[in-house]
């Protein structure tokens, strides 16, 4: 018995004293998500999607993504989902599985970062750990999280108290400055997952900045030790980001977005045209409301603004947190996460009363700022103030009650934990997983198989690269009959190959793309099977599940009439089924790169190619230009190239031939290395041709043809990953193509003129792949400098402690 009771001392001693048990505890509370889970169902919908072919997903990391013609892609900031995601998944587990502890390690990051945070500052107190406890309790229960829709696509939520507290040791500890530098660049590599929507990274730098001012103003820290350590932050953040920073400023330098932004400006509209507005008022957003998004999408959002119960528990919590300023009106702490929670809050209110006409006016008019349209997602920042405020004030009010009635301080905690999950019910029900898009008794749906099935077929179908096409077409969302409502983006994560399911794109493929849905749609399948050969087109893929009814899909158009049109049509046959998936296989597919040697110049929009398609101009292998999409150098130029010449005017074609010389292109084969290089082989080469890439055109692909000795190709293995080695490899043998043309109304084109060469070897490159490249180079030599400068000093100073005891011994011997 006394050795039980002494274990059991030595037990509640050891819970005293040490932080392992806060983990425990918190690793504890996390668990609870689990029980939102029903059986084999994955939570997806709206707007969030989740890798669901995770291995085969990683192709969405490269620049370019080949779904929808091919569009320059974003995917770079989704690498810490996709990556954890297929870790897990080459690791035997099922998707629903992955999505939970998807969603379990970002809960439990959320309140160990914030626990990190709030006993930074508390690490002069003796209630540090239940003050850090109690903010990390509330932070992983905030009802901030009701209006993120789902709270595993946001990472900043859960890097942001870890961004803060490493620059707030770093500006304290001047000796470890170096370490805490690098760490805050590395915790801000978690918001790389919300660009290019800057809001979340803007909250952590207004953070870094106003804790700057307090540690200048209050605690008489140095501004030159602030400036040198806030530079040190920036150049290791862009280093350590380099391989996302480069091509993404690429990729804005070719699409022209600043122009763009600055356009879009000047079209927001009255105020009522921001999102926020008449929600993200400084009375919902006192209680971590405001969303509009939570009032309108959420079942579980009408207690909040009709319960006087729950509204009464809502306004307990900002009650609860400036009451800190009362308890402990003397700490500069406080102050600061007061002022920071405040702030915060003014900003968040964006077009709402008070002085919402200058907010109004900033977003207008300053390029970029439209990203804050919607500003609810800035309160944030108060959050975090709150989350501090509330656990000093909680421990403040325990310490007053266990003084004077030890048991009622005990129900006072108890209370306090009982009004922070009360306030953020649907966290712990899983009633926030329902939404307005969703049944009340929601629980996830199952993908049906057939997807997977079809997938496979498709990929066993030879080695040709081609795309397909899916009937019937959608806007950006999609209801099916099997329980799915939400972005159409679903098919691009399921299927490898590349597919078009809809033209609402800002790709020139949208256009063709139109014409060849139209098609469908007018029942015209001949024209339709022409339209989609020239997109590289070679399976339809008719989906029975879809609701056609709806009102997001582009063209109210019955299933029924799609399949009846598709039975008994020339150059269109059907392949086999997948459950309500029927596949059709295309007979006009052009190649995704190919020759031409005819140069036929369209006077008229890219419309000319329905009648076109009645012609033998879309029969062979085409190379039309478009004079509306080039210009006016490029016009003069092709002038004297032209084969032939038409003039699409009022649905009518006029067609000039120009010259009557038989023309033979050369022969062509390529390979596709990655969705960003392919290395294209041309024999027999007789005359200058046309090079044609069936792919969105865009600036960002350049040609390069390999000079050979003596005028013969010579073989070389380019298929190696890396486009900097195999430019490397070919140094001082390329030479660019300059003459870059949009031809087939999308498409790239290059006018080769080889001078006599009977045979070339071209490679063609998204060039800002290489910057990811170079950028990896760059991240990779800082991380592994910043590593070995770690080690390196740490190393150091461990022989200069062991030095320091010798001579320690040496003189207590002596």
């Amino acid at each position: 018995m006394y050795f039980i009771f002494r274990k059991a001392k030595l037990f509640f001693l050891f819970c005293k004293v040490h932080p392992v048990v806060d983990l425990i505890f918190i690793l504890l509370v996390g668990l609870h998500i689990f029980s939102w889970f029903h059986g084999d169902f994955l939570y997806i919908g709206g707007d969030y999607l989740i890798p669901l072919n995770p291995i085969e997903n990683l192709q969405h990391l490269y620049t370019w993504k080949t779904q929808l013609g091919g569009v320059e892609s974003w995917g770079l900031n989704q690498i810490l989902v996709n990556g954890f995601f297929a870790l897990f998944h080459f690791l035997g587990f099922s998707l629903p599985t992955i999505q939970q502890f998807y969603i379990y390690f970002s809960h439990i990051l959320a309140g160990l970062f914030m626990y990190y945070l709030a006993s930074t500052f508390a690490s002069g107190e003796k209630d540090r750990r239940a003050v850090s406890l109690i903010a990390a309790f509330f932070y992983m229960f905030s009802p901030f999280m009701l209006g993120l829709g789902q709270i595993n696509v946001y990472l900043p939520y859960v890097f942001m108290p870890l961004v803060l507290a490493f620059y707030v040791r770093g500006l304290s500890d001047r000796t470890n400055q170096i370490r805490y530098a690098f760490f805050t660049a590395l915790a801000l590599l978690g918001f790389i997952g919300e660009l290019p929507q800057y809001k979340m990274l803007s909250i952590a730098i207004a953070l870094i900045l106003l804790y700057t001012l307090f540690h200048i103003l209050f605690l008489r820290g140095s501004i030159r030790h602030c400036a040198k350590f806030l530079l040190i932050i920036i150049v290791l953040a862009f280093a350590l980001t380099a391989w996302f920073i480069l091509p993404y400023f690429r990729v804005i330098t070719y699409t022209g977005l600043i122009e763009t932004a600055r356009a879009a400006t000047s079209r927001i509209g009255s105020v009522r045209g921001f999102g926020d507005y008449g929600f993200a008022t400084l009375k919902e957003l006192f209680r971590i409301l405001g969303s509009a998004g939570f009032y309108y999408g959420s079942t579980y959002s009408r207690p909040y603004f009709h319960n006087p119960f729950l509204i009464l528990i809502s306004y307990l919590i900002p009650l609860l947190a400036f009451s800190s300023l009362i308890f402990k009106p003397k700490s500069k702490n406080v102050i600061f996460f007061a002022t920071v929670s405040l702030f915060f809050l003014f900003c968040a209110k964006g077009t709402n009363p008070p002085f919402g006409y200058i907010y109004k006016w900033i977003v207008n008019y300053i390029p970029f700022a439209r990203v804050y349209r919607t500003s609810w997602t800035l309160l944030l920042g108060a959050v975090i103030g709150y989350a501090f405020l509330i656990g000093v004030a909680t421990i403040s009010i325990y310490n007053k009650l266990r003084h004077r009635k030890p048991y009622l301080a005990r129900i006072f905690i108890l209370v306090v934990i009982a009004v922070i999950l009360t306030n953020a019910w649907p966290l712990v029900t899983g009633a926030y997983l329902e939404n307005l898009n969703n049944p009340p008794d929601y629980k996830g749906v199952e993908i049906p198989p057939s997807y997977y099935a079809a997938n496979v077929f498709l990929n066993t179908q030879g080695t040709e690269d081609s795309k397909f096409l899916v009937l019937p077409p959608s806007a950006s969302y999609l209801i099916t009959d099997w329980g799915y409502l939400g972005s159409a983006h679903l098919l691009p994560f399921i299927f490898s190959k590349p597919l078009i399911y809809g033209y609402h794109t800002i790709t020139l493929t949208q256009a063709v793309t139109k014409l060849a849905y139209h098609s469908f749609i007018q029942e015209d399948f001949n024209q339709a099977s022409k339209i989609l050969g020239l997109l590289n087109v070679r399976y339809l893929l008719l989906d029975n599940s879809i609701d056609t009814a709806s009102k997001i899909i582009i063209a109210e158009y019955p299933l029924e009439r799609y399949r009846e049109g598709l039975k008994s049509q020339k150059g269109i046959h059907f392949k086999r089924s997948f459950g309500k998936l029927d596949l059709y296989r295309v007979d006009n597919c052009l190649p995704h790169i190919f020759a031409s040697s005819h140069t036929t110049l369209v006077d008229g929009s890219s419309e000319a190619l329905v009648p076109l398609s009645n012609t033998k101009y879309l029969r062979e292998k085409p190379c039309l230009l478009f004079l509306e999409q080039l210009p006016g150098y490029q016009q003069r130029k092709l002038m004297n190239r032209t084969d032939v010449l038409i003039t699409f005017k009022k649905e009518s074609l006029k067609i000039k031939p120009v010259t009557f010389k038989k023309k033979t292109p050369p022969e062509v084969s390529f390979e596709r290395i990655n969705p960003t290089r392919y290395v294209v082989k041309l024999r027999r080469i007789k005359e200058p041709f046309w090079l044609v890439f069936l792919e969105s055109f865009h600036k960002g692909w350049k040609a390069y043809m390999l000079q050979t000795p003596n005028s013969k190709l010579k073989t070389q293995n380019r298929r190696e990953w890396s486009a900097l080695v195999s430019a490397w490899k070919d140094r001082g043998r390329r030479i660019e193509l300059k003459e870059h043309y949009v031809v087939n109304g999308y498409a790239n084109g290059w006018w080769i003129d080889p001078s006599k060469v009977k045979e070339i070897e071209i490679v063609l490159e998204y060039m800002p792949q290489r910057l990811v490249e170079v950028g990896i180079l760059i991240s990779g030599l800082t991380f592994l400098g910043c590593i070995g400068y770690l080690a390196g000093t740490g190393i150091r100073r461990k022989r200069r402690k062991l030095a320091d005891e010798k001579v320690s011994d040496r003189a207590e011997n002596f």
